[in-house]
């Protein structure tokens, strides 16, 4: 039992973590929500608690390292120099070198390694044919997330600006210009875009928890998955302890035959049994808390790592939630004190006279 509870606490536990840190670096990756469309008479409801607000340019563009001749599909996204910064929520995301300024970009640290730039290189972008811009790396980053730091690279407005095609040259990448929104509690963007969308009908507002709806949900059907399929191994301890209540009681029946001869009435041989099954089960489940808290704090201490572009974080994660303790606990007691019912009611129904006499 105590096994049982353990292994569904560090299941758990692992689950949590993984959406923690998932939603985490979402957060920080991208603004919680955006704007696009015509903004020039934008109405933003006063109650909305807003951390920064910032107009954001895009691109879809090919980053060339001159030096290897090596090609990278890549996401060039900035804003204004002095407000780079601001785009990711975590300052701490620059692991090398300075933000970039007018003819300079930063990139992501999987995307460094896949290319071979580095801090000082030159890298061309195009965004079409005829289409392109140099930029020197000014920095590296760091944001956790493996789409983003293997595709993304940030340079100020106007550079990106500048990689607009004019009308009559050919095909190339638009560039698109939107505005971007940062709260002060992250997980109310979907209600706030809805609030938006509400005095402006004519924009497109997009929020991180809807465009990530089906991650979330596809976290929160794992977990609920996790649980009820490891509570079988639950109810199959809660069955193996009620056939050992069985043998007990089959060896026990003079003892019990006594008891009710003496003044024992039934319903005190059930209760008695069932009593063992609860003091088995809590025994069980408490033991088993015991040895997650200490399996997921050694986790905590020395994480184990993953290969980042399949998990997409580097460690495993973990995070206990008391709910998912108490809710285990409460299952597993629940499970033993109910498969003891039978044994127990088979206890209470012995009848002392017959079993005494066959002694």
């Amino acid at each position: 039992m105590a096994f049982c509870v353990a292994v569904i606490i560090i299941a758990l536990s692992i689950s949590n973590g993984f959406e923690k840190a998932l939603i985490e670096k979402i957060i920080v990756a991208s603004p919680q929500v955006t704007l696009s469309g015509d903004l020039k008479e934008l109405i933003l409801p006063e109650d909305i608690q807003l951390e920064e607000s910032l107009e954001i340019a895009q691109v879809q563009a090919l980053a060339i390292n001159s030096e290897n001749k090596q090609v990278q599909g890549v996401l060039l996204r900035g804003t204004l120099p002095e407000n780079i910064p601001l785009l990711f929520k975590k300052k701490e995301v620059l692991l090398q070198g300075i933000y970039p300024y007018e003819g300079e970009v930063i990139i992501g640290d999987k995307l460094s390694d896949v290319s071979g730039l580095y801090i000082g290189d030159t890298v061309k972008v195009l965004t079409g044919p005829a289409i392109f811009k140099e930029f020197k790396v000014s920095g590296i980053f760091k944001v956790g997330l493996y789409d983003f730091d293997s595709t993304v690279m940030v340079a100020s407005f106007d550079d990106i600006i500048d990689l607009e095609p004019m009308e009559g040259e050919g095909i190339a990448s638009k560039v698109s210009i939107f505005k971007a929104l940062w709260l002060k509690d992250p997980f109310q963007a979907s209600l706030v875009s809805k609030r938006i969308l509400f005095f402006n009908p004519s924009i497109v507002v997009s929020n991180w928890q809807d465009d990530n709806k089906s991650l979330v949900q596809a976290i929160s059907l794992e977990k609920k998955v996790i649980f009820i399929v490891l509570l079988l191994l639950v109810i199959a301890t809660s069955v193996a302890i009620a056939n050992s209540q069985f043998i007990q009681i089959i060896s026990q029946q003079e003892q019990i035959a006594i008891l009710s001869a003496i003044g024992f009435t039934p319903m005190k041989v059930l209760i008695t049994f069932l009593i063992e099954g609860f003091v088995i089960g809590l025994i069980g489940s408490i033991a088993g808390v015991a040895i997650a808290l200490v399996s997921v704090y050694y986790l905590g201490s020395y994480p184990l790592t993953l290969p980042m572009d399949v998990y997409q974080v580097e460690t495993i994660p973990v995070k206990i939630e008391m709910l998912d303790i108490f809710l285990t606990g409460l299952a597993s007691v629940f499970m033993v004190c109910l498969c003891c019912c039978v044994p127990a009611y088979y206890a209470s129904k012995l009848d002392p006279v017959d079993v005494l006499r066959r002694v």
